[in-house]
């Protein structure tokens, strides 16, 4: 009788030791594969964000100008192409540089520049009445915005 009891104990010892090694397994195998998905999800969240961000900032100023010809396109000393916009009586200036969007006051040197995002690169040119933002991001696909500066005669809607 003793035998048979102590054969059960072992019995029931190893099916609990077996199940838990499957249970640990399982374990390990979800994890990796939880930090595959959230690596995966962080990963295009940062090229979303590369590649649509810095167009809605440019955009954004865009509506902000509060002047009537208050956009326009300048020159920089290092050959880089800005959008100069007029906020709240200052000139801004936003630029890529370095893969990073920035902002200037136009008054100040480059070196008090804000870094606003990551992003690619940025040419901007005057085409008429419009300007072109013509985008490179990160991961090389390229998108184009149109900016329509405020004409005579124009409110402002914000």
């Amino acid at each position: 009788m003793k035998w048979t009891t102590l054969a059960r104990h072992r019995a029931g010892t190893t099916f609990v030791l077996i199940f838990f090694v499957i249970f640990a397994a399982f374990c390990g195998v979800l994890a990796v594969k939880a930090i595959a998905v959230y690596e995966g999800i962080d990963q295009r969240a940062t090229d979303t964000h590369s590649r649509l961000v810095p167009l809605d900032y440019l955009a954004g100023v865009a509506r902000r100008a509060d002047q009537i010809q208050g956009l326009s396109v300048v020159q920089m000393t290092d050959g880089t192409t800005a959008l100069q916009a007029r906020e709240n009586g200052v000139d801004w200036l936003y630029f890529c540089r370095d893969g990073y969007l920035y902002k200037q006051d136009a008054a100040k040197s480059v070196a008090t520049a804000e870094r606003l995002c990551q992003a690619g690169s940025l040419h901007i040119r005057q085409l008429d009445r419009l300007i072109r933002a013509d985008y490179t991001a990160p991961d090389g696909s390229k998108q184009t915005l149109l900016l329509a500066p405020r004409a005579a005669g124009e409110g402002n809607a914000g």
